[in-house]
């Protein structure tokens, strides 16, 4: 006979039941009975296996699950290709809590060859939220030589996606990548809507790094990226006019992806944009970017790539240690507009540095997507090169950025824009999600 532990909890707040049941099965369920009399599990998968956890984020979806939990443990994560956590969120939500940093350990094999592989793929077109969180997610370390760049999880059109409490090694392509239908499945028509938009709270990135792996020699290797429109919608405006900027996008959670109360060691790219991504990176503390790199980026208009809408950066330490080689910049923008301010930059060969376009002659040109309404100010640099640094590229139609007419030294006030700062912290991470 099985032996069934019960304990009831009466919420008065929200009238329901809890019904806490443990038995000798192979998932352990914790019931909720609302006051409507559905019932909804909370499904442990068996073990961090590719399979467990993939059965038992099934498990909860065909049950009505809201919660899945990974176990304790140092785990093999074998996951090659499209044989990885596939999570398609239903309408309801879904959450997936490990027991916490370094405590649920998922890790690719050291000596698997196969191609670069997403750890959890997630796909959120149905509008529920997903959170996933207390997971240490661990790629391939051999990223010096090994052609292969592992991310650890992808983002697919997810609105009010929380990422929190996570750290993530070794990823030779993204630690957290985030995308829209158009960047990832290309097939919706040009709809704008579906747009990710989330946060990543308190996470940590270690060796976000591949070196060389481009044709161009160029590395790869982003603790954050962000990414919305596919080249095919070159025949859409994807990008803003500076007062839509200002009145939608700026202090603002829509369309942005906020990155706050993290920490970021050996990456080749703390956090990045093009495709006309958005971020917000807060309240966090970068550490020893990779030589001749830089720490935040946002990408300009290349041949057939959109680059970044804009971005805001603040509070936010950026600093090389002693240990550190030389040679890495602080924020780089080379595309959209940029909200830079009270930040702390130390040891670095240059504090901020500003670009502009690539675009080749554009197919088409796209002007408003060059370095404009850049506003820098507030910000203190101890023992930097170079506060500031500007520079043109390719072709010569794309000039450095001037000053007073794309970037300018002081707080938009000076051209007559208020801003205010989103709340902090984000109101997803007061969002309380109970679970055991």
């Amino acid at each position: 006979m099985k032996t069934i532990h019960m304990s009831i909890v009466l919420v008065i707040a929200s009238a329901s039941i809890l019904v806490s049941v443990v038995a000798s099965d192979s998932f352990t369920a914790v019931l909720r009975i609302l006051s409507s009399g559905t019932i909804k599990t909370e499904v442990r998968a068996n073990s961090g296996s590719v399979e467990d956890i993939q059965a038992a984020i099934n498990k909860a979806i065909a049950t009505g699950a809201v919660n899945v939990i990974i176990p304790e443990g140092n785990w093999t994560f074998a996951a090659h290709g499209s044989f990885r956590v596939n999570i398609t969120v239903p309408a309801r939500g879904l959450n997936i809590f490990g027991a916490g940093i370094n405590r649920t350990v998922l890790a690719m094999p050291v000596d698997d060859s196969a191609p670069n592989t997403v750890m959890f793929n997630v796909e959120g077109t149905s509008g529920g939220r997903i959170r996933i969180s207390g997971i240490t997610f661990k790629g391939r370390p051999n990223i010096e030589t090994s052609p292969t760049g592992d991310t650890g999880i992808e983002i697919q059109v997810c609105k009010d996606f929380r990422i929190d409490h996570c750290s993530f090694y070794y990823m030779g392509d993204c630690g957290i990548a985030v995308g829209d239908a158009e960047y990832q499945y290309g097939h919706y028509g040009g709809d704008l809507n579906l747009i990710s938009q989330g946060v990543v709270d308190h996470c940590y990135f270690y060796d976000i790094y591949k070196p060389q792996c481009t044709d161009a020699g160029r590395g790869y290797g982003y603790g954050v990226s962000v990414m919305v429109a596919y080249h095919y919608l070159w025949s859409y405006n994807i990008y803003w006019n500076p007062d839509q900027i200002w009145s939608d996008l700026f202090g603002k959670y829509n369309r942005n992806v906020y990155i706050e109360d993290c920490y970021f060691s050996r990456c080749r790219h703390a956090a990045q944009a093009n495709w006309a991504g958005a971020y917000v990176l807060r309240y966090s503390t970068i550490e020893d970017t990779r030589p001749y790199e830089v720490s935040t980026t946002g990408h300009p208009v290349r041949e057939n790539v959109f680059g970044m809408l804009a971005c805001e950066i603040y509070n936010v330490t950026i600093r090389k240690t002693a240990q550190a080689p030389n040679n890495f910049v602080g924020p780089l923008v080379e595309g959209g507009s940029a909200l830079i301010y009270n930040n702390t930059f130390i040891n670095l060969e240059v504090g901020i540095e500003l670009g502009s376009c690539e675009d080749k002659n554009g197919t088409p040109y796209h002007p408003k997507g060059h370095t404009r309404e850049v506003y820098i100010w507030n910000n203190r640099y101890i023992n930097c090169w170079t506060q500031i640094n500007t520079h043109s590229n390719e072709p010569e139609g794309c000039p450095a950025p001037i000053l007073g007419t794309e970037y300018f030294l002081s707080d938009p006030t000076v051209n007559g824009h208020s801003y205010t700062p989103y709340p902090y912290p984000h109101p997803l991470t007061l969002i309380e999600t109970p679970h055991t």
